[in-house]
């Protein structure tokens, strides 16, 4: 079966736990760091607007032949919703063979219809694909979804396949996610830049099949609520990182300086966040350090700008 990513979601509560998870060895530890994740408010209510798009009725049915959006701008966490709820249901085994209730496709810019069939194909368990013609390759690859009774499929990033673009391929991956629709055995969720609800619902035979439903991922606000849930972010990610003393990610000054680096982008903070780590677990110490944070809050900074970020304890 396919792999999938194994995020760290589970924060340490005690001395003795922050102890055992320092001591683990350095590949582990990294491991760790990368993975992290904690479930701030935004990322639990798109997390319940997936479900309710794959299984609007709890307890019931997937729902079939929709197309919806999870849309919002570059690094405001979408990708990482996404895999966390294709983590949540990974493939099982049944009596006809291996099952993929959920496939999550990245898309990229070079991508293709023939490659993002081919993606299929290995996303739902093949070791080959075979060597047809591309139009009877991208239907086995949908009948393939079929047979593997896969629920929903989530094309991620899914501005690549219909910006910037020759007219043929937008309108072949057009035809290509009206195809997965009609299949009517799956829901099709789009995750991408806000441009994606304008061009999907101009376009009939696409918005036509469930008047594409969207939830839009925004950067935190700098209102008291907003502030709120930034500062426990960085407390909630302060409490998965495996050193043996809390780094105190979320005192006041610092959550000022890592609002105004980040914007309140979520990517941006799991980037410096995860540097400085890095960087801590080679100079050995017991937590992340000012100094960590300041020399790694460099990588983003546009060219010629002062670095004034983490200068203070």
């Amino acid at each position: 079966m396919t792999s999938r990513q194994t995020f760290h979601i589970t924060p340490y509560r005690t001395d003795e736990e922050r102890r055992a998870a320092a001591a683990l060895p350095i590949h582990e530890r990294q491991m760790l760091v990368k993975t992290a994740l904690y479930p701030y408010p935004q990322f639990k209510a798109a997390q319940e607007f997936i479900r309710r798009f794959h299984y609007p009725i709890e307890g019931g049915l997937a729902d079939t032949g929709n197309i919806g959006g999870l849309l919002g701008h570059s690094r405001t966490g979408k990708s990482a919703i996404c895999r966390y709820y294709a983590e949540n249901i990974p493939p099982k085994l049944a009596d006809d063979g291996e099952i993929y209730p959920v496939v999550y496709i990245p898309a990229a810019s070079e991508m293709t219809p023939a490659t993002m069939a081919e993606r299929i194909y290995f996303e739902t368990g093949a070791r080959s694909v075979p060597s047809v013609k591309i139009p009877t390759l991208v239907r086995n690859a949908l009948l393939r979804l079929k047979r593997a009774g896969t629920e929903l499929v989530i094309i991620d990033d899914a501005q690549f396949l219909f910006f910037d673009r020759h007219r043929k391929h937008v309108a072949e991956f057009q035809s290509f996610v009206k195809q997965l629709a009609d299949l009517n055995s799956l829901n099709v969720l789009m995750v991408g830049e806000k441009r994606l609800q304008t061009f999907v619902r101009n376009i009939d035979y696409l918005v036509g099949r469930g008047g594409f439903p969207a939830k839009h991922i925004q950067a935190m606000g700098t209102d008291e609520i907003g502030m709120e849930h930034f500062r426990l972010l960085l407390e909630g990610i302060d409490k998965r990182m495996p050193f043996t003393a809390s780094s105190r990610l979320s005192r006041a000054g610092w959550t000022y300086d890592f609002y105004r680096y980040s914007d309140g982008i979520i990517g941006r903070v799991m980037n410096l966040v995860r540097r400085a780590a890095y960087r801590a677990i080679n100079d050995g110490t017991a937590c992340i350090m000012r100094s960590h944070l300041h020399e790694e809050s460099w990588s983003e900074l546009s060219v010629g700008a002062t670095n004034d970020f983490f200068l203070e304890e």
